[in-house]
């Protein structure tokens, strides 16, 4: 499938990279469908592209690059939307927001997003952790 990224420009999108959020995203509940999207030479970011108009997509990055020990409790109203069997854990992304000075960026890791990667499925959740995770500076000063 073929979208017009608001990011991206025209893009091709492969069917098994798209994960379905069956209650969206805060914020953005109305779309569903979204494909998981790596970008050559973009270091450990990835993409969320939305499949759906307006084609927004959401820098992520995954959680354990800023704090290494890093653990999702996956509770049981999460483990019925992801569709989790016992034992399967879900990949955890985190949301990166990106301001006008890019040196400034942060991540959110008090609300990671968790993807079943067998059923294409993901789910935005709430852990437990220091409020000062909220906002995680992404670039380190020097």
């Amino acid at each position: 499938m073929q979208i017009q990224s608001l990011t991206f420009g025209a893009i091709e999108i492969q069917d098994d990279t798209i994960y379905t959020f069956p209650r969206g995203i805060p914020g953005l509940n109305k779309i569903t469908r979204y494909a998981l999207v790596d970008v050559e030479d973009s270091g450990p970011y990835k993409w969320l592209q939305a499949c759906e108009p307006p084609y927004l997509s959401l820098t992520l990055l995954d959680p354990h690059v800023l704090v290494p020990d890093y653990q999702v409790v996956v509770g049981p109203e999460h483990r019925e939307i992801l569709q989790m069997q016992t034992g399967e854990m879900p990949i955890a992304l985190c949301i990166v927001v990106i301001p006008k000075n890019p040196k400034d960026m942060t991540a959110n890791l008090l609300a990671p997003l968790l993807l079943n990667p067998l059923k294409r499925i993901g789910a935005q959740a709430i852990v437990n952790g220091s409020p000062d995770w909220l906002r995680v500076r992404v670039l380190q000063e020097t």
